[in-house]
């Protein structure tokens, strides 16, 4: 299941494990305090629960969390202004042409990124050491569109809760 937070605050660090302990309280009954482990990427997994998958992410926009019985990433994007030095840094050649030809690239490359950071933290590691091609692996994504802002998660096929 996903669970997302809007909100405007600065920093929504808080927000997203405030979701990670919501989710875990209502699908699997885990509260308390929670002990983390690191796998060799860096993704964090529960020590006492390794069966138990999440992920969270967040932005100025909000916090997303995703929960799964199956390996899981998520993230979530603000629009924001594009630009074209980024975009050459982590998009493929056919990417960078639709980006060329959108009359809204902001959008699309939050899009494109909110999807490849998705992809990249499903399998642990960074979006600066693949580049993924996004027609290649959207077809396994729940991708989540707000006005201002892109959600996208690998290994969750539940719908998203909003809190408000």
């Amino acid at each position: 299941m996903i669970y997302l937070h809007k909100s405007r605050q600065r920093d929504n660090r808080a927000a997203a494990t405030q979701l990670l302990r919501r989710g875990l309280a209502e699908e699997y009954g885990i509260t308390g305090d929670l002990v983390f482990t690191y796998g060799p990427n860096g993704k964090p997994y529960l020590t006492e629960y390794p069966r138990v998958f999440f992920n969270i992410s967040h932005c100025r926009t909000g916090a997303a969390c995703v929960i799964s019985d199956r390996e899981a990433g998520i993230d979530i994007q603000d629009v924001r202004a594009f630009s074209q030095r980024t975009a050459r840094r982590v998009c493929t050649e056919a990417e960078l042409a639709r980006l060329a030809a959108s009359p809204a690239p902001e959008r699309l490359f939050c899009r494109l990124w909110a999807v490849k950071e998705a992809y990249v933290k499903w399998h642990g590691g960074s979006i600066l050491d693949e580049i993924v091609d996004t027609e290649a692996v959207i077809s396994g994504a729940l991708l989540h569109e707000g006005a201002d802002y892109f959600v996208c998660c690998f290994g969750c096929d539940n719908g998203v809760v909003v809190i408000a």
